[in-house]
């Protein structure tokens, strides 16, 4: 009986600390395309494209497209801060050592 206890407190403790485990990558599911590599700083997953491809996957390619369809073409962000377009809406993802509309401002 005394190791039938041991085992159930075992499994309890593994258990526990199995779903503890589980960590969460936002660029799991977020799919770069053409070359282009996932990045999440703030949990908000954007694709940086290699040159001659732009969009949020890197699935448009070339400079005209990118300067008629990019969002984030004029919308500077500073301070390291990069720019991400969701449903077309730019807004910068900045460092956390800065916030503010186009990370701006020191925290």
């Amino acid at each position: 009986m005394v190791h039938l206890a041991r085992v159930v407190s075992l499994l309890v403790v593994i258990l526990t600390t199995a779903s503890c485990a589980v960590i969460w990558d936002p660029c799991g599911t977020f799919n770069c395309q053409n070359g282009g590599s996932c990045t999440a700083p703030a949990d908000a997953p954007y694709c940086l494209c290699p040159n001659g491809f732009t969009g949020t996957h890197c699935q448009l390619k070339g400079r005209f497209v990118e300067f008629i369809l990019d969002p984030c073409t004029n919308y500077h962000c500073q301070n390291g801060g990069h720019c991400f377009a969701p449903a077309d809406a730019p807004r910068c993802v900045c460092p956390s050592a800065f916030t503010g509309t186009h990370c701006q401002d020191v925290v």
